[in-house]
């Protein structure tokens, strides 16, 4: 079996809520792409779903950016963004 590299990570994840912890992990492992994600895995059709104002493509350097998105911790944004997401796409 191939070892992954964030398979150490997982014993370091703080111990916060279960969206919390989610977060830390997709942004410190470079699985922040939440939409470009959905649409490799043909949940969506295209990657045209960008931020908000900004009209940029979704990702952790781009959150802080959004005036759409309230929260001040990174890691509460990234859950406010795909849970957006998740309305967008139902």
């Amino acid at each position: 079996m191939k070892e992954k590299p964030w398979i150490n990570d997982i014993l370091n994840l703080p111990d916060c809520p279960r969206s919390i912890s989610v977060a830390v992990f997709r942004l410190t492992n470079g699985h922040d792409c939440l939409y470009a994600h959905r649409c490799r895995y043909r949940i969506v059709n295209s990657l045209a779903y960008q931020l908000y104002c900004s009209g940029m493509a979704m990702n952790a350097n781009r959150f802080h950016v959004c005036s759409a998105l309230t929260k001040s911790c990174i890691y509460s944004r990234f859950c406010e963004a795909r849970h957006s997401l998740d309305n967008f796409i139902s």
